[in-house]
């Protein structure tokens, strides 16, 4: 809620107290705390911290798929913030195809008119 209101520095605060708690509690691999560390990023990449935001979905998305399972509605989630960065950084190419692998998983698993198909789609270009 508070990245939907444009309160980024708040945000970022919640996610990283958060995800202290995660990992304390839970440990840092466990679903709500990749889950929490996919939020952080995209509030990074929000904040115009890219480079940030890349190298934790570098480190997040392979513990993702191996805990979530790559067709998980989380891991897509997490695919469709690292493809916004790669686009935020001018890799639009890498992005989009990132983004058609997601829009293929995403319509085989959740429909055609899921919000995180439909933002697949429109960020693959078709």
């Amino acid at each position: 809620v508070l990245r939907e209101q444009g309160r980024l520095n708040e945000a970022e605060t919640l996610y990283e107290e958060t995800l202290t708690a995660q990992d304390a509690l839970f440990g840092r691999d466990s679903a709500g705390a990749l889950g929490t560390a996919t939020g952080l990023a995209e509030t990074w990449r929000l904040q115009g911290r890219p480079a940030a935001a890349e190298a934790a979905m570098a480190d997040v998305l392979p513990k993702m798929v191996t805990v979530q399972g790559e067709d998980h509605p989380e891991t897509l989630v997490a695919m469709l913030v690292f493809a916004r960065t790669l686009v935020d950084q001018g890799r639009v190419a890498e992005g989009r195809d990132i983004a058609v692998t997601v829009f293929e998983k995403a319509a085989r698993t959740l429909g055609s008119h899921h919000s995180v198909t439909v933002e697949a789609q429109n960020m693959a270009g078709d």
